[in-house]
């Protein structure tokens, strides 16, 4: 169950609905080969790494408001590569 202090819920897969706009939620589930992707209020970190290859990381500070002040990236052998050799 989520915290009453996050006042957050799902609409439907994959969206959500901030009813305290103070917060940034941070979530995977849909993934973005190319992410991550911020957008107001949330950050998806999904790159599908396990498939790509390519794991994002948030850095998030709280001082600063809004989504992650950095991006890391960890590069590893992609899953894909190795089906198209096959």
């Amino acid at each position: 169950m989520l915290s009453t202090e996050l006042r957050c819920y799902y609409v439907s897969i994959g969206h959500l609905m901030l009813l305290d706009q103070t917060r940034h939620v941070v979530h995977g589930h849909h993934d973005f080969r190319d992410g991550p992707v911020t957008i107001e209020g949330r950050t998806n970190l999904d790159t599908q790494a396990w498939y790509t290859g390519r794991l994002a990381i948030g850095v998030f500070d709280d001082e600063v408001a809004g989504g992650p002040v950095s991006l890391l990236e960890v590069h590893g052998e992609a899953l894909e590569s190795k089906k198209e050799v096959s």
